[in-house]
């Protein structure tokens, strides 16, 4: 695929942000080359542009679906690690009781 340009980076940021509330701008176009140029492959779109417009207009069946597992981050570790929830109940929140009681 040729170089991202401008109108592709923007259409990219506002479908994203549209599907899943992510809000990517042009800092972000290493992620919508790595994350979708194989999905923008796969249904035959000359640029980025195009593949919004399909993507919206619902053309190809379970292609928004993609795009949402393709650019989000699918890490639950977080939930599974206790160190943030221990972290907030022995330090975070008992330090802003602190600073609420001064």
């Amino acid at each position: 695929m040729k170089d991202l340009r401008t109108e592709d980076i923007d259409a990219v940021c506002d479908l994203v942000n549209d599907l899943c509330g992510i809000c990517w701008d042009e800092s972000k176009s290493y992620l919508i080359e790595s994350r979708l140029s194989n999905l923008v492959k796969q249904v035959d779109c000359e640029n980025y542009r195009e593949f919004a417009r399909k993507v919206r207009a619902e053309i190809v069946p379970g292609l928004k679906d993609q795009v949402v597992d393709a650019v989000t981050t699918n890490e639950t570790l977080w939930f599974r690690d206790e160190s943030p929830f221990e972290a907030l109940r022995h330090k975070v929140i008992p330090e802003l009781i602190d600073d609420k009681e001064k």
